[in-house]
């Protein structure tokens, strides 16, 4: 056992001592010789690892979803906090529909939208929130639930990454 826990000690795998501990229980000698044997081990000892590891990145993505909420990360979209993202959302609509007719194309909105400084998956989500299905998008609505679409699918995405997941769920959410 001493020899394993000093191969997996020098490894850096990532366990703290007190999961490089209790991983050691595991290592039971098969009899008298005091020896342990490797394959039985090392199929029980990969499982454990890696469950300990997804509990430790999901625990720290945890921590940083929580110092994100208290630092105000997710309150910002673009860089921006809510007045100035409502002041700057305001602006682009009011260019696209100078009769506020509360509607205007998809294509111009999207462009709007990056001009603005939003990522491609951002816009996505505006333009998502606000298709009539015409090609066309309900400026009105998008004003309205723009700002806390864009914080939900954020937050959606951290929380994706806390369980490993490639993105569907935060994908899923902004289908929703």
């Amino acid at each position: 056992p001493a020899v394993i826990k000093a191969t997996l000690q020098s490894a850096d795998i990532g366990l703290s001592i007190v999961q490089l501990t209790a991983l050691m229980v595991e290592a039971v000698p098969d009899d008298d010789s005091g020896l342990v044997e490797y394959s039985s081990f090392a199929a029980v000892a990969a499982g454990i690892v890696s469950r300990m590891l997804a509990v430790q990145t999901s625990s720290d993505k945890a921590a940083e979803l929580s110092e994100a909420r208290e630092t105000g990360e997710l309150s910002l979209v673009a860089g921006m906090d809510r007045a100035a993202f409502t002041e700057a959302l305001n602006h682009a609509i009011g260019l696209l529909d100078p009769q506020a007719q509360g509607v205007a194309p998809a294509a111009e909105v999207g462009g709007a939208l990056a001009d603005m400084g939003l990522e491609d998956h951002e816009v996505a989500v505006i333009l998502q929130l606000g298709d009539l299905g015409d090609g066309s998008v309900d400026l009105d609505y998008v004003g309205r639930f723009a700002f806390d679409s864009i914080a939900a699918v954020a937050e959606q995405h951290m929380l994706a990454e806390a369980h490993g997941d490639d993105g569907a769920a935060a994908e899923a959410a902004a289908d929703e």
